[in-house]
């Protein structure tokens, strides 16, 4: 062995000290123009013209997505079944909820042009995401967004540009910014359109088979001159859907592909807003193109208008860093000439917010209970919008007294009507069943068991059970990091008959409107109960498996591609008696339909009907085509004189019962 001198070790040791100070600083530098890049002053426009139109917007959302006008219902009862995030969250009385959606309205409107910025942006926030988190059957990837974007505001400082508060202040009006402020919005920007496109690498999408029939729509009438709507949906729907969100981007980003970027964002946007009722989503994606433009593209844009509509807006460039919070360069009073705890804590959040936002979109991996029964990725922050279509055949719900036997069936909108997303996801199954269980007791049922037999189906599959329904509920174990157990797994085995689906509804309905199929796929040993109203003639097929159908106390065995005719007006049974799981199909006949078409057929052979007038028949069509306009005009007012009328009720009543409390305190008499 040999032994180290002590010049050799001071040696090393000194090496060693040299390195680690190289490393230290190589270190330093890199954290350095970081933190020089986040804090490079900007210009306040554009973060500005971002806050106006969200303001704007998110009174629209307020009072139509958030659902103001169903308060007076949906929070009537404080018994009523509700989906929160946390069950300790619990809403308020529909009247103070009411004072909670004005309070939103006028804080976003204050948003909007910027007055008492910070209070109001906290405020919106706060009550935003308290209803947001109060109702899982609402949440939606755009409503996440807004929620994120209203946290943006309450942290930056929009109010420098066109803002009531820099006429008050002039120490803020036209001030620099730093640039991580603009930069929090276009990294969430970018990451919404690129991880919608990740998510677009589904099979189910790759194939064509995610969105149905919208190549009818107009917006792709310019590709039906060359294409077949088949060759719409599969390569401008579905294939240029994907491209759209995965490079949209980056083509955002760079300067030179900029204008690309908004000219395909504009269209994909529009046609969102004129196929989809996704409320303000459109507009918000429309309003936000612009971020990624230069900062100070607002003044640019003003200063090629009139002079007279010049005087009304800042268009000078702000004074040299004349913000304390933005890196000072040749200045001697104002700005950041060295970075303090606070702009190190700045860097560690937003660190830790973007690996959030990265890992969010993926965490079904690790909360299994909040995923649904398909095994995609969790509601509300996965990014994976429009991904999935789904189609709801029944919802059946059973509750049990244990202690007696009795039984009896619940409408699924028995305790909550205002949305059916809860039948999607194991959490709000079991919150549904919880809640049911809890009601039920006041009714006298002693011992509830509550059993759900649910059935959909996803992407133009077959139609299947999603919950096992000979499970209670009510007593299953569910867990947020743990697969729920009594969720039933999809078919994919099956997913290949899509095609053949396809194929089948082109030979059997042939274009009839009396005509139509249902198709359906079950699990071994699981029994089907459906009713055949009177109205209809019907035919079961079987395409995979074997069956037994029962009608009372008959039942026969039927095998592949054997059919058998089923009485109308009589509930039958479908048992799955093969060791595989069995697919079959329902086809239905109208009878009264026929009927009325063959009236319909005699009417027009008897009678010939002319116009009479041309420019009678021209003024009724342009009425035709106006008629939406006005429908829309019609119910949007209507809309809002309701929501205004309950809002005022609900502050009376609040008036009311606060002079109803003074009215009870004692008073000492003299």
């Amino acid at each position: 062995m040999t032994s180290s001198t002590p010049i050799q070790e001071n040696s090393k040791a000194k090496c060693s000290n040299q390195l680690n100070l190289k490393h230290l600083n190589h270190l330093d530098g890199w954290m350095r123009k970081v933190m020089e890049f986040l804090y490079h002053p900007i210009d306040p426009s554009s973060l500005g013209i971002t806050r106006i139109l969200y303001g704007f917007l998110m009174i629209v959302d307020t009072t139509q997505e958030r659902g103001m006008e169903k308060i007076p219902y949906k929070y009537k009862d404080p018994e009523a079944c509700f989906f929160p995030l946390f069950n300790i969250l619990t809403p308020l009385s529909a009247d103070w909820m009411h004072v909670v959606y004005l309070s939103m309205i006028i804080a976003a409107f204050c948003i909007c042009i910027g007055f008492c910025y910070r209070f109001v942006t906290i405020w919106l926030a706060v009550c935003y995401w308290y209803v947001f988190l109060l109702d899982k059957t609402t949440w939606n990837n755009h409503s996440y967004l807004f929620g994120l974007f209203a946290l943006f505001f309450s942290f930056t400082k929009a109010n420098r540009w066109c803002s009531v508060d820099g006429k008050l202040d002039q120490s803020i009006r036209n001030t620099h910014i730093p640039r991580w402020h603009l930069a929090l919005f276009q990294f969430q920007i970018f990451l919404v359109y690129f991880y919608a496109g990740i998510k677009k690498l589904d099979p189910d999408w790759i194939t064509g088979n995610s969105m149905v029939s919208l190549e009818a729509h107009w917006v792709f009438s310019l590709f039906h001159y060359v294409l077949t709507p088949e060759q719409v949906n599969l390569y401008i729907v579905h294939y240029g859907g994907f491209a759209f969100d995965l490079m949209e981007g980056f083509l955002l980003f760079f300067d030179i592909t900029r204008p690309i970027g908004l000219l395909l964002g504009f269209y994909f946007h529009f046609s969102n807003a004129c196929m989809f009722t996704i409320g303000i989503f459109p507009y918000a994606m429309l309003a936000t193109l612009p971020i990624f433009c230069r900062p100070d593209w607002p003044k640019r844009l003003l200063v090629k208008t009139p002079q007279r509509w010049q005087r009304h807006f800042i268009i000078d460039a702000p004074k040299n860093y004349s913000s304390s919070d933005c890196i000072a360069v040749n200045s001697a009073k104002l700005g950041i000439r060295r970075f303090t705890k606070k702009n190190k804590f700045t860097l560690f959040a937003l660190s830790c917010y973007i690996a959030i936002q990265l890992f969010l979109p993926f965490s079904h991996n690790v909360t299994k209970g909040y995923t649904g029964w398909d095994d995609h990725g969790l509601y509300g922050y996965s990014w994976d919008m429009m991904v999935h279509t789904w189609a709801t055949q029944h919802v059946k719900i059973t509750v049990v007294d244990l202690s007696n036997g009795r039984q009896f069936h619940l409408k699924p909108s028995v305790c909550y009507k205002y949305a059916d997303r809860w039948n999607s996801h194991p959490d709000m199954i079991k919150q549904y069943a919880t809640c049911i269980g809890r009601r039920v007791k006041k009714l006298g049922v002693k011992q509830p068991a509550v059993y759900f037999d649910i059935w959909k189906s996803m992407n133009r599959r077959f139609k299947q059970r999603t919950v096992d329904p000979s499970v209670d509920v009510l007593a299953a174990p569910w867990s947020p990091f743990t697969k729920t157990p009594w969720m039933m797994p999809l078919l994919k085995d099956f997913t290949w008959w899509r095609s053949k689906m396809v194929e089948l509804d082109e030979k059997l309905l042939n274009d009839s409107i009396t005509l139509s199929t249902n198709y359906v796929a079950d699990f071994p040993g699981f029994t089907l109960e459906n009713f055949v109203p009177e109205v209809y003639r019907v035919n079961l097929t079987v395409l995979q498996g074997t069956v037994r159908i029962s009608v009372g106390q008959k039942g026969h065995n039927i095998d592949a591609n054997q059919t058998a005719i089923l009485p109308n007006n009589r509930t039958h049974e479908v048992r799955v008696v093969s060791k595989e799981p069995a697919s079959y199909y329902y086809l239905f006949s109208n009878i009264t339909m026929e009927k009325m078409i063959d009236q319909e057929l005699n009417k027009i052979n008897s009678t010939e009907e002319t116009a009479k007038n041309g420019t009678t028949t021209y003024l009724k069509s342009i009425k035709k085509k106006l008629t939406p306009i006005y429908r829309f005009i019609y119910l949007k007012g209507l809309l809002y004189y309701h929501i205004g009328n309950n809002t005022i009720n609900a502050l009376s009543n609040i008036l009311r019962n606060c002079n109803c409390d003074q009215n009870l305190l004692p008073t000492n008499k003299p």
